[in-house]
């Protein structure tokens, strides 16, 4: 359940930012180039997206019950994203993998979304 939030949160906060870049008249894509250049992170609390070299850190657990990378303890969580577009200024794909481990089982999956530019 939690890696399913954990997912669809990193979507939704691609979607909020292409929004805004829309309505302030900025590049669709503008500020998530992180992304479109590799895998990158996204800290939700700090509002914040940075490039993973080959792999993102841990997602942190604040005790607040808040995933983020400063505050809290590390979790078995990874979240990895990826924008690619797919046609110029009118389309892009959001994968995000998510990877942690349960006991001895390690486990994974990747959610797709697709984004339009909508200006």
């Amino acid at each position: 359940e939690a890696a399913l939030y954990l997912a669809q949160e990193a979507v939704e906060f691609i979607r909020n930012t292409r929004d805004n870049n829309v309505l302030t008249g900025e590049n669709w894509l503008n500020g998530l180039s992180a992304c479109t250049s590799g895998i990158c992170a996204i800290d939700s609390p700090s509002n914040t997206i940075t490039g993973c070299a080959t792999s993102c850190d841990p997602l942190k657990l604040s005790s607040s019950g808040v995933y983020g990378y400063v505050n809290g303890e590390n979790t078995a969580f990874v979240r990895e994203i990826a924008l690619r577009e797919i046609s110029p200024d009118r389309e892009a794909t959001i994968d995000v993998e998510i990877r942690w481990r349960q006991g001895l089982v390690e486990r994974d999956f990747t959610i797709r979304e697709h984004l339009f530019n909508w200006q």
